[in-house]
């Protein structure tokens, strides 16, 4: 068995707890939203509807500014996956 390179070690390793935290948060706070903006709608199966598209929508958009939030948290921290010390 070998040793990974750095550059293997970088792509397998996983988000910080920060960037992880934030995403999840982006993520439910997207669908909260993405979800009452569905429920707007006063015809009910239309609702329910574009509820869950807006819903569905909102949690990957805000899942991806909740990711990119944390990873800059913690490329400012020096916590990130970019970082020279191994």
């Amino acid at each position: 068995m070998r040793e990974l390179t750095y550059q293997e070690v970088v792509a397998v390793n996983g988000a910080g707890i920060i960037a992880d935290t934030t995403t999840w948060l982006g993520a439910q706070a997207g669908d909260f939203i993405g979800n009452a903006i569905g429920s707007l709608t006063t015809v009910p199966i239309l609702s329910t509807l574009i509820s869950k598209a807006t819903g569905f929508i909102g949690k990957q958009i805000g899942g991806w500014i909740g990711g990119s939030i944390g990873n800059l948290l913690e490329g400012l921290l020096g916590m990130g996956d970019d970082s020279t010390t191994a």
